[in-house]
């Protein structure tokens, strides 16, 4: 968590070229949602980008909320 802490993550969206489901647990303690709304806007400016917030989930959202998650994944794959 520590690297984590001071990883600079800024440059992350433009370096993605491929569509991107951002999926985020709105209960995840490690990463906030809030932490991440800097990254949200610049990434709302690409196209096929989605941010999917799911309001009971934490930061293993594979695990905790999988369906949900599939689903999304489903939903938003060409």
């Amino acid at each position: 968590l520590e690297l984590l802490a001071q990883a600079d993550l800024t440059a992350l969206p433009e370096a993605l070229a491929a569509p991107l489901l951002w999926a985020h647990g709105q209960a995840d303690p490690l990463c906030p949602p809030a932490a991440w709304d800097a990254v949200r806007r610049r990434l709302a400016r690409r196209p096929r980008y989605r941010w999917l917030l799911l309001p009971e989930a934490g930061h293993a959202l594979p695990w905790s909320h999988p369906a949900a998650l599939a689903a999304a994944l489903r939903e938003f794959a060409p």
